[in-house]
C-alpha cells in the first residue's frame, strides 16, 4: 500500500516540476524579454524548491508532536489536490497561492518514510528489503512523472492538463491511503500535543501560512 502511495505522491511532486519554469515564463512573464522571463521563472522554481524542503522541518515536528504520523500523511495527501488544481488557473496571484498551498501540504508528507519502517520489527531481516522497495517506488514515480505530466500530457494538450495529471497522482495516493491506512501496524503510541481538534487547527494554521509563503514565492530575491 505504501509503495502505491509513494508512486502517486512522487508523480504529483515531480510531475509539474518538470515544466514549472517554462510554464511560468510563458504564462506569467510573457511581457518580459525571453531571458528575463526565464530568469524570473527560475527564481520561482528555486523558491518553490527551497520552501518545499524547509517546510519539511515544520511538517516533521507537527507529525511527531501534534497529529501523529498517519494523520499527518493523510492530511498532506488530501491538501496536495486543491493546490495542484489551483495551479491550473492562468492567473499569477492564484497560481502563487496554490503553489504555496502545495508546498505546505508536501511538508506534512515526511512521515511516509517513517511509516515504511513501522511495518517491520527493528530486528526484522525484511526491513532492508522493504526500504529497498520503497526507494525503488520513489525513483519509479520520479522517473515516470516528467514523461506523463510534461512530455505526454503537457506537451500534447497544454501544461494546465499536466497539473491535472499531477493532481490525479495525488488523488490516487490519497484514496489508497485512506482506504488502507487502518490496516497498518500502530505508529507512535504517544503524540505529545494531539487532541481531537488537532487536525482542524493544523489545517487552519496551514491556510494562515499560505499568504506569507506565496509572498516569498512571488519575491524570491527578498
Amino acid at each position: 500500500m505504501l509503495l502505491a502511495v509513494t508512486v502517486g505522491t512522487n508523480l504529483a511532486f515531480y510531475g509539474f516540476r518538470a515544466f514549472l519554469a517554462p510554464y511560468a515564463a510563458d504564462t506569467f512573464f510573457a511581457n518580459l524579454p525571453h531571458d528575463q522571463a526565464l530568469e524570473q521563472a527560475n527564481y520561482l522554481f528555486a523558491g518553490f524548491g527551497a520552501l518545499a524542503y524547509a517546510t519539511a522541518i515544520l511538517g516533521g515536528w507537527v507529525a511527531d508532536n501534534v497529529l501523529g504520523e498517519v494523520q499527518a500523511l493523510r492530511l498532506s495527501l488530501w491538501l496536495m489536490i486543491p493546490g495542484l488544481l489551483g495551479m491550473t488557473v492562468p492567473n499569477r496571484e492564484i497560481f502563487t497561492l496554490a503553489l504555496a498551498f502545495f508546498v505546505l501540504a508536501i511538508g506534512l508528507s515526511i512521515p511516509l518514510t517513517v511509516l515504511v519502517g513501522r511495518n517491520y520489527a527493528k530486528d526484522d531481516p525484511k526491513r532492508d528489503a522493504g526500504y529497498t522497495l520503497f526507494y525503488l517506488a520513489i525513483n519509479f514515480g520520479a522517473f515516470i512523472a516528467p514523461f506523463v505530466c510534461a512530455a505526454w500530457i503537457g506537451a500534447s494538450y497544454g501544461y494546465r492538463w499536466g497539473f491535472l495529471a499531477a493532481a490525479v497522482g495525488a488523488l490516487w495516493a490519497a484514496v489508497i491511503f485512506e482506504w488502507k491506512h487502518r490496516r497498518m501496524p500502530g505508529a507512535q503510541d504517544k503524540v505529545r500535543f494531539k487532541r481531537a481538534w488537532s487536525t482542524p487547527v493544523v489545517t487552519l494554521a496551514a491556510l494562515l501560512l499560505v499568504p506569507p509563503c506565496a509572498w516569498l514565492l512571488a519575491h524570491p530575491a527578498a
